[in-house]
């Protein structure tokens, strides 16, 4: 797996050197500031790396539960129960790929967001889309939900302020290096998958739009789909 790169990454940072200044990082920088923080404090070692994952995963439903809680207690233990046994969760729970410390900033943003404190999700929001940018639909649902236009402000001021604060700060460190990695590198990686059109082959919006349409069309008729029904029937059915 890529974990092994991360963690030597994130124990780099320890000892002064940065990601896109002094090496190629393909993602944002959270997720390596939360290892390199673990590393700082207690030192590096196997054991400790590994668990970082895992307790983020156990974070995440820690707060998926809490959040959940608030429409009843069984309602939560399901959500928990469906979230523990997904696929993707039992395959990427002892992985630091950034996924786990990312759902963990997201369910502390949905959480967070039930409990009418909108400055703090925006703000844990911000961190789950500085460990990687999958998470912008996730974000862009949590502000739909926001409801009224004075709570999705305040959202979206600690959104700005996490998300913005730590990306223009290494962005000042390599401009061009922060570029590359984060938003250019994943952006010319070739379309590999059957029946795909890279949504930002042409600036025009319509084209992008008709990309995104086709390439949905594409992934709900593939057999992507059909093993993931497979995988997540229980889920499916619930």
């Amino acid at each position: 797996t890529d974990d092994n790169i991360y963690f030597y990454m994130a124990e780099a940072m320890t000892r002064g050197r940065m990601p896109y200044r002094d090496f190629f990082f393909s993602h944002p920088p959270v997720h390596l500031l939360v290892p390199a923080a673990v590393f700082g404090v207690g030192g590096f070692s196997i054991g400790l790396a590994k668990a970082i994952p895992v307790l983020a995963t156990v974070a995440a439903s820690a707060f998926l539960y809490l959040a959940a809680r608030r429409a009843s207690r069984g309602f939560a233990l399901l959500a928990v129960l469906f979230h523990l046994t997904a696929y993707q969760v039992l395959m990427a729970s002892s992985d630091m790929n950034g996924e786990n410390l990312m759902t963990a900033f997201l369910a502390a943003a949905l959480w967070a967001l039930v409990a009418g404190r909108p400055l703090l999700a925006g703000a844990m929001a911000g961190l789950g889309l500085g460990c990687g940018l999958y998470a912008v639909a996730a974000v862009l649902a949590l502000a739909l939900a926001a409801g009224s236009r004075r709570t999705a402000g305040r959202f979206a001021a600690g959104l700005a302020l996490s998300f913005g604060g730590v990306m223009l700060a290494f962005f000042a460190m390599a401009p061009e290096a922060f570029l590359d990695g984060v938003f250019r590198y994943h952006l010319a990686k070739p379309v590999k998958a059957a029946g795909r059109t890279p949504v930002f082959e042409s600036a025009n919006p319509l084209r992008m739009l008709t990309a995104l349409a086709g390439n949905l069309a594409a992934t709900l008729g593939g057999k992507d789909t059909a093993r993931s029904l497979y995988y997540h029937a229980p889920h499916v059915l619930g």
